[in-house]
């Protein structure tokens, strides 16, 4: 039951509250004067207090003044109860902090009203600060570093978090409550903070340093401490707050620094990279013996020269853009550049530089590692020229697959062509003579002479030629010609965007015009097994492509497609199966699909689909090659990616992503 106390010196209007608020359900405590309400405000602690503002001893306003006065009844809601309803008055209470006003007279209902919106408004406020206090406390448990709170009267803890238990190896929550300033610091930490710390704190808010503190077991541990003192309304200072971080690691970390570079020398006096220092000016500062091995210099021919007097004329900038890039940001990246041997011959190098900083954060150096990657240069280089001769190979075998398929998607509307041709021909004759015989018949009419002859030779005529037959059908043997024109041209166009001829640097491509002429030279290999479904975005943007390896990726996806439909359905010409092609943009790339309703991906083999060489279908069906090539091609040379989902049984999507950004480092241009 929710208590509340009326005060109010007119002790008919106080008994007629405390009957309507016990009728509502309350426990109604009255006063007659102020002091007395006080008084009893301060015991029993009421959830809300009525308080008349004009009483003879200790009026509303001051009754309401010292309550916000008191921490136990600072909180409690307070309305006050008055029969004026001057804009003075109002304003005097709420600058006292009343939270409500009940101007007599009012009626039981109107009481009980404003009680129950109060005290519920009041519920909501303290579940609201209870919440609050929640989260501050979930906060201070989940933060790593050590937070207490001290009397500074007594210097016991009042609240020790997890991190703080842990730290001092504390069994539970309750080991903390009660454990006093002292017994956490060894003697010599806790006088420096007697003498230093806590005078500081006072005096200026806050003191930090460094110092020890013991935990449970006994061992000491070094700590970053920060002592914090907070003040009451009245300038006071009213508790302390300390927030320790463990920096012991930290310590043995910098001391095993220290002992690290009397290390450094002996690592790389042996190490087999190259290990350079060089100053801001890329000067070097020091070099390790592998210079001796690698580049034949001695060490005395390369001290205090300049680090690009070796490097390749063609490099120096790669070089001097990466050291000005790691000063900038101090960000390392793989470079690659020549230097030349003392023999004059020139070798490949792979390096990494990291910036020296003093503590000021001035660059002191750049610390330089590099790899000797001749030999692995040679080998890429011979790698990729055989890829190429791959690409080829099969770029060639698409063309010998698709030649007859495209002779024969050309020589279909060809024949149509021509035998509308031929159609006209003959019939262009016959209009030719009845337009003479308009022409007599004409004549005849203009020179008043008779027409029955030049009539009945235009009825015989028109008989036979059959001109109706010939009204209705030469329009649309021209209307198929030009259709046939039409889709030859289109056939030739696909042919042309199909054949574009290989680059050395990516152009922007319109992707969906370039998939549309692939599917239109390949037609022949998936007409009569499945039919194509176009689904684009039409809001695509144009992407950086290699056009020939895009058009041969799609042309091995639309191919393999196919063949996956086939295996489904034979050689019934009844059945066919569906090709869904997609494109769409996702965020910084360009995503295209490729989804057949064919056999599927047996789960055992789809970690090799993209295998060199590796193949299911029959001996002389394909090569393996396919897949292969175009994951590289998207995968390494466009910087996309190529990926697949597959249902045994259940059909394919392939799934190709190219970057909408800058253009990549196109492999094939290294060569030499």
């Amino acid at each position: 039951m929710q208590r509340i106390l009326v005060i109010d010196d007119e002790p008919d209007f106080r008994e007629t509250v405390q009957k309507v608020l016990g009728r509502g359900g309350y426990e109604a405590l009255t006063a007659e004067d102020g002091v007395a309400g006080l008084h009893l405000a301060q015991s029993h602690r009421p959830d809300l207090i009525l308080t008349d503002v004009q009483m003879a001893d200790c009026g509303g306003f001051e009754v309401l003044t010292r309550l916000r006065e008191l921490p136990e009844t600072s909180g409690i809601p307070v309305i006050l109860m008055t029969g004026h309803r001057e804009d003075q008055v109002l304003r005097l209470g709420m600058d006292s902090g009343a939270d409500d006003f009940l101007f007599k007279p009012f009626t039981p209902s109107a009481l009980l009203s404003a009680v129950e919106v109060r005290l519920r408004k009041n519920k909501a406020v303290r579940e609201q600060a209870e919440r609050t206090r929640d989260r501050m406390v979930a906060i201070l448990e989940a933060t790593t570093d050590l937070v207490g709170i001290l009397d500074l009267r007594t210097g016991s803890v009042l609240y020790l978090n997890r991190a703080g238990r842990t730290m001092l190896g504390l069994a539970s929550e309750h080991d903390g409550v009660g454990l006093r300033f002292e017994e956490f610091h060894p003697e010599a930490a806790l006088s420096e903070i007697r003498k230093v710390g806590i005078p500081t704190a006072l005096r200026d808010g806050s003191w930090s340093g460094e110092t020890m503190i013991r935990r449970g077991d006994g061992s000491e541990l070094t700590v970053s401490q920060v002592i914090l003192a907070h003040r009451a309304t009245d300038g006071s200072v009213d508790y302390l707050s300390t927030i320790l971080r463990d920096i012991t690691e930290r310590k043995r970390v910098e001391e095993a620094l220290r002992r690290s570079e009397e290390r450094f020398r002996l690592i790389t006096e042996n190490a087999t990279e190259l290990i350079a220092i060089v100053d801001a000016q890329c000067r070097r500062l020091y070099n390790n013996p592998a210079y001796e091995r690698v580049l034949g210099y001695q060490r005395d021919e390369l001290q205090s020269t300049h680090s690009l007097e070796q490097v390749h004329p063609e490099d120096r900038e790669i070089v001097l853009g990466a050291a000005r890039d790691s000063m900038a940001t101090g960000r390392s990246h793989a470079i690659e550049y020549r230097m030349r041997h003392k023999d004059e011959t020139w070798r490949t190098l792979e390096s990494h530089g990291a910036v020296i900083r003093n503590p000021s954060g001035a660059v002191d150096g750049i610390l330089i590692v590099a790899r000797d990657i001749t030999e692995r240069k040679r080998a890429e280089q011979d790698r990729v020229l055989m890829e190429l001769q791959l690409r080829q190979a099969q770029k060639l075998e698409s063309i010998g697959q698709l030649a007859a398929g495209i002779a024969h998607e050309i020589n279909t509307p060809t024949q149509y062509i021509g035998d509308n041709t031929h159609f006209l021909q003959e019939s262009t004759g016959g209009l030719f003579a009845l337009l003479k015989a308009h022409e007599r018949l004409a004549d005849a009419v203009t020179r008043g002479e008779s027409t029955k002859e030049p009539l009945r030779e235009l009825q015989d005529l028109r008989e036979q030629i059959d001109s109706d037959y010939l009204l209705e059908e030469i329009p649309r043997a021209i209307q198929q010609s030009i259709e046939g024109v039409e889709r030859v041209s289109r056939i030739v166009g696909a042919m042309k965007d199909f054949s574009h001829p290989g680059t050395a640097e990516k152009t922007p491509m319109d992707l969906n015009r370039a998939i549309d002429s692939t599917i239109t030279v390949a037609r022949n290999e998936w007409k009569y097994v499945a039919e194509v479904v176009r689904d684009y975005d039409p809001e695509l943007p144009a992407v950086p492509c290699l056009p020939g390896e895009f058009h041969q990726v799609i042309l091995n996806l639309l191919v393999n497609a196919a063949h996956a439909i086939a295996q489904v359905n034979g050689t019934d010409g009844n059945r066919k199966g569906r090709i869904t092609v997609s494109t769409r943009r996702r965020d910084d790339r360009v995503e295209i699909r490729i989804e057949d309703t064919g056999c599927g991906i047996p789960e055992a083999i789809r970690n090799r689909v993209f295998e060199p060489f590796f193949t299911t279908k029959p001996l002389g069906k394909g090569t393996g090659q396919g897949l292969a090539i175009a994951r590289s091609a998207i995968v390494d040379k466009h910087g996309g990616e190529l990926d697949f989902e597959s249902g045994t049984g259940g059909g394919t999507t392939f799934i190709v992503r190219l970057p909408l950004g800058a253009d990549i480092p196109n492999p094939e241009n290294n060569i030499t």
